[in-house]
């Protein structure tokens, strides 16, 4: 049996930006991105992998994708 299925539509979303932001944070696991903690900040680390660290009492701890501190 053999089926062939040719389809192509073209769906059209009105939504702002902030909205494709938050969709974004969220399809990539990274919603503390969304967050309004501002003590997120990004470092290279010795193997040159960027990473997501948080100041947590006055100390900088590495946070991993859903920003919880390791």
């Amino acid at each position: 049996m053999e089926i062939n299925v040719n389809t192509k539509a073209i769906c059209t979303i009105d939504i702002d930006s902030a909205e494709a932001f938050r969709i974004l944070c969220e399809t990539l696991h990274m919603g503390f991105v969304l967050d309004e903690d501002t003590d997120y900040f990004v470092y290279k680390n010795s193997d040159d992998e960027l990473n997501v660290f948080k100041t947590v009492d006055g100390h900088d701890s590495c946070v991993d994708e859903r920003g919880i501190c390791l």
